[in-house]
């Protein structure tokens, strides 16, 4: 009787883990199956990439607020003041940026200009040669890699010899 309850308990928690298994497969491809209709998310991008007039935005930011906690004439009227504000001083630091942002490309520019005049054509060569190869590295990688907990750091171990080509081959490396 003792082994009869056993093996019938046993039966019952394999099937029912088996089922639990099932349904996950199932939820994991329909998650997968909308990701694909939606499209990657992008949290970092607004829904309308047109931007909109500080007025425009102060008053969807007022309707929001409104519609969520019922502002009398007065608040609103207040709360749009503030709102407007708000948005333009974040288009003034928009435009603030987006010039500090073309003078840092065009020194960049200037510098890498400066840099190759002092290069040999060989050694430009060879520095294409390079980035195109980091390029190339960056891409089969993948950008968006992320690391969690702790880092370990490779440690390359180098053997005794007596070549010196083999050491430095290892060096370049």
């Amino acid at each position: 009787m003792k082994k009869l309850f056993t093996l019938s308990a046993l039966l019952v928690g394999l099937g029912w883990s088996a089922t639990a298994q099932e349904n996950t497969k199932e939820q994991k491809s329909e998650v997968r199956q909308d990701i694909e209709r939606v499209g990657p998310v992008r949290t970092h991008q607004a829904k309308d990439p047109v931007v909109k007039s500080p007025e425009e935005r102060a008053q969807m930011w007022t309707n929001r607020v409104d519609k969520s906690l019922e502002l009398t004439d007065g608040q609103k009227e207040e709360l749009y003041a503030f709102h407007l504000a708000k948005a333009e001083k974040q288009m003034e630091r928009r435009e603030e940026q987006r010039a500090l942002r073309e003078i840092r490309k065009q020194e960049m520019k200037e510098e890498r200009q400066a840099f190759e005049r002092i290069l040999t054509p060989e050694q430009k060569e060879k520095l294409s040669e390079l980035a195109a190869a980091k390029k190339d590295k960056f891409k089969r990688k993948g950008r968006h890699v992320k690391h969690h907990g702790s880092r370990k750091k490779a440690v390359r171990t180098v053997q005794p010899t007596d070549n010196k080509e083999i050491v430095d081959s290892q060096r370049d490396q």
